[in-house]
């Protein structure tokens, strides 16, 4: 039974996930970013995927935490960067479950870059990167609306970025 929830709230995630894409405005992103988060989280707390929960619990907190930075239109220091990096390699190892699980590790820390800088041309390239490392984790631990996700998230970053990156420039 938890297998099937799961997957159902895997599909809510991709919705959420899928949205943020195509927000003109960082803010915006941000809940949705945190919203499909926090599905991805329930998600893999269900298949009893512990780095993927973990990982994304991170991502939970890093879209509050940039969101809050831009609300106020702080400017986001390379320590707030650095902090959110080495938390991600500190949960990383301490939920380390093969080589399989330093996937999700590595895009993190790559995904909070994307959202730490200010250009989301950037973040929508590294929005391209990350759904193939979380196909392959999400294959291993039986994600399977994940899996599907994986591949709508990557054409849907493709088609933000030509609407908003490439289109923009004609």
């Amino acid at each position: 039974m938890s297998f099937i929830i799961a997957q159902v709230i895997g599909l809510f995630a991709l919705i959420f996930n899928m949205i943020s894409f195509h927000q003109s405005k960082k803010k915006n992103m941000l809940v949705f970013q945190a919203i499909s988060n926090f599905a991805y989280l329930a998600q893999y707390v269900c298949l009893n995927a512990w780095v993927g929960a973990a990982i994304t619990s991170l991502g939970v907190l890093r879209s509050f935490v940039f969101y809050y930075y831009d609300e106020k239109n702080k400017n986001k220091s390379i320590a707030v960067l650095l902090v959110i990096c080495l938390l991600t390699i500190f949960i990383g190892s301490f939920t380390y479950e093969g080589i399989v699980s330093l996937l999700p590790v590595f895009i993190a820390i790559l995904y909070t870059y994307g959202m730490w800088q200010n250009n989301l041309k950037i973040f929508r390239i590294i929005a391209l990167i990350s759904p193939v490392c979380w196909f392959v984790y999400d294959f291993y631990v039986l994600a399977v609306i994940a899996c599907i996700s994986s591949v709508f998230e990557f054409i849907s970053a493709l088609f933000a970025i030509l609407r908003f990156d490439i289109n923009v420039k004609k």
